[in-house]
């Protein structure tokens, strides 16, 4: 019965409960050991001093451990990527643990013995932390009790193994880190203020409405072809706008350039493989027991488990086991299935499937229960829970029920569900309690005891339906070895006519240009990925081995723009083919990362030129007239700079309530972001008059409350000039 859990099971850790959120060993000593002498970068440094490497593997050695311990109590598999984020967890725990360090000591904010203890068990004013109460519950009463967290603290502080002292003092550490925390941030806040200047302007920008009407020409009206735009005139704007902020670099970033082959099953390969599984479909129906059933499973399937009573639903069926589906386009089909029918081959989740059917299940139950753990060797503690049942049975009834499984149930799985296990057939529970819920009506409540301990049930619902239990033969569709040698030929062809290509063009953009075009011609679509050095981000990939390739080719010394990376990489399930197309270093730009925006900037200003030597005349209608469109109109306020009808744009809206556009008047044509307007304000609707301006001023102060923590932090990174290298030296690549 794999939804009925233990609570308890590792409460004597006391880090768990603050979920290692900022790692202990970071505050033992802030002075001695943070940074490491090397001059070398390492694995990062802040402020320019070089993080311990040690500090750092031990941190990410911890959360690893953590996560994995989570992972396994969830089921579920613990990955590279999972890895990989246990990893980032421990550097911002140690980079944001060290930055706020800073702050506090600046600021003398500390935590004493006193408040730590009140911080613990809840006292002077502080409530006791849920994951805290929740861990220690008196088993009489369901509540928690300072009783039995004090005996734990007592017994790791004076116990004689190492590891439970140290859990001990870890877990302190973390819990004064978390009240410094607080208090920093409650320091933050206190200095949140809004004047009444700013809430007026906030009440009239939210309130003040302009009707406008307007017509409009969008740039997308004309081809991007039919303005031409000279390398000399390129040049030229990039002269003039280089030092414009819009289009300074803020930290040193590599524009990637690439396509992907995908590495499939051939033609022939699925010849073969239909005319396999059609073998497997004919050999599958001539067993003959059940026993012969399992042992062809696990001889024949991807997925060798043979479960013969598990129910299978259809995937789109409320909270279902991923494990035990079909496909909602198979419903029809297992709905007529009789027992011993051979089903598929049909796909599912990329996999395909031949399904028998075992047995037919038409009851299904729903229950919701409390549950008294005890294990079944403890005796006396389960005398003890069968008594408490007894107990409870007297007050329970349908309109308390919820209650009482939020103050005394013990299962995990349904308790945040209020006790809820629905939809269930009598093999997916262990038979005492499905022998409760087949053989009593709907609200009959009373108590049984299974191998997980005491159960009080209440039958909620009891309905027919049809839920077939299956043994699956699954095989994937994989290329041969032929084929794989072919596709890795083809993908290095590919590299080489890339290569080759690019050698004819002399200027990066025709270097790009001709990677897009070659790779459109071989049927393969380009696709773009900026990486930025300061946040190493590669987005699309599916292995670290695909990211930290494709790292190299952008960070590499000896790595230059318009280079191809000279192998194909190898993603999971196809090959990367890529170029290094763009530069990007920190400040100016240089023409070549620049030139994209600037070519845009410069097609835009074009054809705002064409559209304002058209959009004249006396009124808007006959603006409108004579370039054949309608007018159109729009409610318009300073707090939403956007037009409907027109798009976000900023400066369109500023222009509008600027104060030399009176009621009545028309503007010249205006270049927005992506069009050209001319505007006329047909009527303003002053804002109602207010002797307070209270609820803006509120609102300015919880907004800025509300991000205060994110905003302090990234102020605080940056200020440090965090320098994360770990990718870099992972990869090789000094820094």
């Amino acid at each position: 019965m794999a939804i009925i859990g233990k609570i308890r099971e590792k409460s004597w850790l006391l880090v768990g409960i603050v979920g290692l959120a900022m790692f202990a060993f970071i505050l033992t000593d802030y002075n001695k050991g943070i940074f490491g002498g090397q001059k070398q970068i390492g694995y990062g440094t802040i402020d320019g001093e070089v993080i311990n490497p040690q500090l750092y593997e031990e941190a990410t050695k911890n959360y690893q451990q953590a996560d994995q311990q989570e992972y396994a109590q969830q089921g579920r598999e613990y990955t590279l990527r999972d890895q990989v984020q246990s990893e980032n967890k421990a550097w911002n725990a140690i980079v944001d643990s060290m930055i706020l360090q800073k702050e506090f000591n600046s600021l003398g904010i500390s935590v004493s013995d006193r408040e730590f203890d009140a911080f613990l068990y809840g006292h002077d004013g502080f409530t006791v932390m849920a994951s805290i109460a929740e861990s220690f519950k008196d088993p009489a009463t369901g509540l928690y009790s300072e009783k039995l967290l004090r005996k734990r603290v007592d017994e790791l502080k004076s116990s004689s193994k190492a590891e439970e002292q140290q859990a001990w003092n870890q877990t302190k550490i973390s819990l004064t880190l978390q009240r410094l925390q607080e208090k920093y941030f409650q320091l933050l806040n206190q200095g949140v203020y809004t004047t009444d200047l700013e809430a007026k302007e906030q009440y009239v920008a939210q309130k003040r409405i302009k009707d406008i009407s307007f017509v409009i020409k969008r740039f997308s009206e004309i081809p991007d072809a039919d303005i031409k735009i000279s390398d000399d005139e390129l040049r030229k704007y990039y002269d003039k706008n280089k030092e414009d902020v819009k289009y300074r670099v803020k930290s040193n970033a590599r524009d990637i350039k690439y396509f992907t082959v995908d590495i499939v099953a051939s033609k022939e390969d699925s010849t073969t493989f239909f005319k396999d599984l059609n073998t497997l479909k004919t050999n599958f129906a001539a067993q003959t027991t059940a026993k012969n059933d399992s042992i062809f499973v696990v001889k024949n399937s991807e997925w060798p488990y043979y479960v013969p009573k598990a129910g299978f639903r259809s995937e789109n069926a409320p909270k279902v086991n991923p494990n035990f589906t079909y496909p909602a386009q198979m419903d029809s089909v297992f709905e007529r299935a009789a027992v011993g029918t051979i089903v598929g081959p049909y796909l599912d989740k990329g996999k395909y499937r031949i399904a028998k059917v075992l047995d037919v299940d038409n009851t299904i139950y729903s229950v919701r229960h409390i549950l008294l753990s005890a294990q079944k060797t403890d005796t006396l503690g389960s005398l003890a829970k069968q008594k408490m049942a007894d107990s409870l049975l007297h007050v329970i009834n349908k309109d308390n029920f919820d209650a009482f499984v939020a103050q005394y149930s013990e299962d995990p799985g349904s308790k945040q569900e209020g006790g809820k296990i629905e939809n269930f057939i009598y093999s997916e529970m262990v038979p005492e309690f499905s022998d409760f819920a087949k053989n009593n009506p709907v609200g009959k409540i009373g108590w049984v005891k299974s191998d997980f301990g005491i159960h009080i049930i209440e039958v909620l619902e009891k309905k027919a339906g049809r839920v077939p239990s299956l043994a699956i033969i699954e095989k994937t569709l994989k290329p041969s070895s032929n084929t794989l040698d072919d596709i890795n030929l083809l993908a290095n062809d590919l590299v080489s006519e890339v290569v080759d290509e690019l050698d004819k063009k002399s200027s990066l953009k025709d270097k790009a240009d001709a990677f897009d075009t070659l790779a459109i011609k071989k049927g393969f679509a380009p696709l773009g990925m900026t990486i930025d050095e300061k946040n190493i981000q590669v987005y699309g990939m599916k292995t670290t081995f695909a990211e930290d390739r494709l790292i190299s080719l952008a960070f590499n010394d000896k790595s230059e723009a318009g280079q191809v990376n000279l192998s194909p990489i190898k993603d999971e399930d196809r090959y990367i083919i890529a170029m290094l197309s763009v530069i990007r270093d920190k400040g100016v730009p240089s023409f070549d990362a620049a030139e994209a925006a600037m070519r845009r900037e410069l097609m835009n200003e074009k054809k705002a030129a064409i559209f304002k030597s058209k959009m004249n005349g006396k009124t808007l209608e006959e603006v409108a007239s004579k370039n054949n469109v309608e007018i159109q109109k729009a409610e318009v306020t300073f707090a939403n700079p956007s037009i409907m009808g027109g798009g976000y744009d900023p400066e369109i809206v500023g222009a509008i309530f600027s104060k030399g556009l009176k009621d009545g008047m028309t503007t010249l044509p205006l270049k927005g972001r992506n069009a050209v307007y001319v505007i006329r304000v047909d009527k303003t609707i002053a804002e109602p008059a207010t002797k307070t301006y209270e609820i803006e001023k509120q609102q300015l102060q919880g907004q800025a409350r509300s991000s205060i923590q994110n905003d302090a932090i990234t102020g605080l990174r940056e200020k440090a000039e965090v320098v994360d290298n770990r990718r870099f030296l992972k990869i090789g690549i000094r820094r």
